[in-house]
């Protein structure tokens, strides 16, 4: 199998940890082992510099983020689903900042803890999902998340969470919002103006009486 390049055996009752083969495969593009009951560490290192989309959900992987800054795979990912693991500690922001080409992280629903790494997320150009709710963040919301010239944030997931302040002034550079969820925090203050737009959350609305107000 060194030739294969997608896995899909979502929803099956797989059992055990990734097998280390799979993360041995050098031209593997896509894997997808969703909800299969898998258990084990995430492995830190995948050997396909082809990667582009990891779906691990629904699982019960554990141990931390990736944090190998030279795992071949960082350089082509652009999906990357593990939301309802076990997975812990903090996000490492410079092995972050070695997904370019990442569009898609969701990590919603693990035991995560720390700081957001707002300056390694803002910095990826193509990042247009952030899922990271239900987990243990705390502090204030990054506005680094919002850089001039590289804001093209369309969801952004951070309810559940234990942060603190004020909705930075910077997300109105996310000018194609449309979702937005920062419920169950501590934070304080006004939404900036123009981050409340009819367009925000939108799918929330979608059945409201129109002589119903939005509030």
């Amino acid at each position: 199998l060194t030739e294969l390049e997608h896995l899909t055996l979502k929803n099956n009752m797989l059992q055990g940890s990734i097998p280390q083969e799979l993360v041995n495969l050098k031209k593997l593009v896509t894997l997808d082992l969703t909800e299969c009951f898998l258990t084990g560490t995430l492995p830190q290192r995948f050997e396909s510099s082809q990667l582009m989309t990891l779906l691990l959900a629904n699982n019960a992987i554990s141990s931390r983020f990736f944090e190998a800054d030279d795992s071949p795979h960082l350089q082509s990912i652009k999906e990357i689903r593990m939301e309802n693991n076990l997975l812990t500690g903090t996000l490492h922001g410079p092995t972050i900042t070695h997904m370019p080409h990442l569009e898609t992280l969701s990590l919603s629903a693990n035991d995560f803890s720390g700081l957001l790494p707002g300056e390694a997320l803002g910095s990826l150009p193509s990042l247009h999902y952030l899922y990271v709710d239900t987990n243990h963040f705390v502090g204030p919301l990054p506005g680094q998340l919002a850089q001039v010239g590289r804001s093209q944030i369309l969801e952004l997931w951070v309810q559940d969470n234990a942060l603190s302040g004020t909705v930075p002034a910077s997300y109105v550079r996310f000018d194609q919002l449309h979702d937005f969820f920062i419920d169950g925090n501590k934070l304080t203050g006004a939404l900036p103006p123009d981050i409340c737009g009819p367009e925000i959350n939108s799918d929330f609305f979608s059945n409201v009486p129109p002589e119903a107000e939005r509030n």
